[in-house]
């Protein structure tokens, strides 16, 4: 984003951070921090044969930082269980 702004305005735009903070004090409405999101999951589709759609297609899901049992089942149904709990 920086070099964008470097590049608009022709020039160097400097080290924003200080600027950046003293908007957030004038309008605090301006800048929102990033909290976590509650549980959130990754999913993805992937070929059976590793080149196309032709032998079907595998479907899977895993939640992030999800701390319990997990439980992990492949195209045939065997199926596996593993205690994921994060230690900080």
């Amino acid at each position: 984003m920086i070099a964008l702004a470097d590049q608009a305005s022709g020039a160097p735009v400097g080290f924003l951070n200080p600027s950046l903070y003293k908007l957030d004090t004038t309008q605090p409405s301006v800048i929102y921090d990033v909290v976590s999101g509650g549980k959130q999951d990754q999913s993805r589709v992937d070929f059976a044969n590793s080149l196309d759609a032709s032998q079907g297609l595998f479907f899977s899901t895993r939640i992030i930082d999800y701390q319990g049992v997990e439980t992990y089942c492949d195209g045939t149904g065997n199926c596996a269980s593993r205690n994921d709990v994060i230690s900080t």
